[in-house]
């Protein structure tokens, strides 16, 4: 759901809730913005929160804020949050939106989600009579802020605890999460020469390098960017104690030196049954991508080198809906795509095929990165 038709669901309720706020105009008292900002973003249901501005209280109609003299812009809202003393610096991300409602404009606070919480200042600050109380923990239940002069319930506090060592998630969001930080891993070889690394501070955590040595297919299209075309494939297997929680086909390249989750294909039509157009891709926020991200951490001229050459061929999103709307633009001009692809092949030279008909799938599959990968700059660039 786009942030438009969010905000008018909102609206459409008639009621304020955990995450989202109603103002009828910006704050003239800046401790008031502030508490409302500390209590949305230690909101309780872990998700993102929402100040909307122009709307008018309990009657909820629209009145937008195009006369408001007291509007701010983003940078100062950063600003301003970036002058108070958070507890270990940390503070609270915001991002600034406006939209357009029946020929009114609305301004909306969007607060970020974060495992973060609690956020909390280290010093009293006040604004005229308004003051925000050092080592108070402010947050929301339901349509009600915490009051400035205390501090929330204990219960309350636990949870905003919980959430920061992620003890509210599941063992797979808290094992992914763990992959950040790539000196709280530790490898072990066994006599197989698997490789096994675990969590030293969380062992229960682990993942496994297991290699499939049945497996004889050929190389895909992308060992094709490296000099050494050998592949072997096997599977990365993360476990939580002893039960598999996440598996993922593995592929090392380059003769070894360079191994990454095999990434996902797609396929793109103009419609059912014509033409494919074909690319292997991987999105940002998925765990396969912070898979690879863990296991070509090191920071080094080599693995840098690798990462580069292999993303010649393989496209990334920052999420799924950005692939969504490249895959629309394909579509809407196929023909055009194809063509550039058809040109780009005749400069692709393979030389360590033989079979004729493989050559030319190689061809086309790393003519068909080149432009989409092109084409995905020239968007990204608007």
């Amino acid at each position: 759901m786009d942030l438009k038709n969010k905000i008018m669901t909102f609206i459409d309720s008639k009621c304020e809730d955990d995450y989202w706020d109603f103002k009828e105009k910006w704050h003239t008292n800046n401790a008031n913005l502030l508490h409302d900002i500390l209590c949305l973003a230690n909101n309780r249901v872990d998700k993102e929160a929402y100040i909307i501005i122009g709307i008018r209280d309990k009657t909820f109609n629209i009145i937008g804020v195009e006369n408001n003299t007291n509007r701010r812009n983003q940078q100062n809202i950063i600003d301003f949050l970036n002058s108070k003393p958070f507890v270990g610096s940390i503070r609270p991300s915001i991002e600034l939106k406006s939209i357009n409602i029946f020929n009114h404009e609305i301004d909306i606070i969007i607060i970020k989600n974060s495992t973060d919480t609690p956020y909390y200042l280290i010093e009293d600050y006040r604004d005229s009579s308004e003051c925000i109380r050092k080592y108070a923990i402010y947050t929301r239940i339901k349509d009600t802020n915490t009051p400035k002069d205390k501090s929330a319930d204990i219960n309350q506090i636990e949870f905003l605890w919980k959430k920061r060592f992620l003890l509210n998630r599941s063992p797979i969001e808290r094992i992914f999460n763990s992959l950040i930080n790539l000196d709280n891993w530790q490898q072990n070889y066994d006599e197989l020469n698997t490789t096994t690394l675990h969590n030293i501070y969380n062992p229960e955590y682990t993942i496994t390098l297991a290699s499939d040595d049945d497996d004889d297919r050929n190389a895909e299209f992308y060992a094709y960017v490296f000099s050494n075309k050998n592949v072997s494939y096997g599977q990365i297997i993360v476990k939580y104690f002893n039960t598999k929680i996440y598996s993922v086909q593995s592929v090392t390249l380059d003769g070894g030196r360079f191994i990454v989750p095999v990434p996902n294909w797609n396929f793109v039509n103009e419609k059912p049954f014509s033409e494919t157009i074909t690319y292997k891709y991987y999105i940002l926020d998925s765990n396969d991508f912070k898979l690879f991200e863990f296991l070509n951490e090191k920071q080094n001229m080599e693995i840098e080198f690798y990462k580069n050459v292999y993303f010649d061929a393989i496209l990334i999103f920052k999420n799924k809906k950005e692939k969504k709307d490249f895959d629309l633009h394909i579509k809407l001009h196929f023909n055009d795509v194809i063509e550039k692809i058809e040109k780009e092949k005749d400069s692709i030279n393979i030389f360590d095929i033989d079979d004729v008909k493989e050559k030319e799938v190689i061809k086309e599959r790393l003519s068909t990165a080149k432009i989409l990968k092109e084409l995905q700059e020239v968007l990204v660039k608007g």
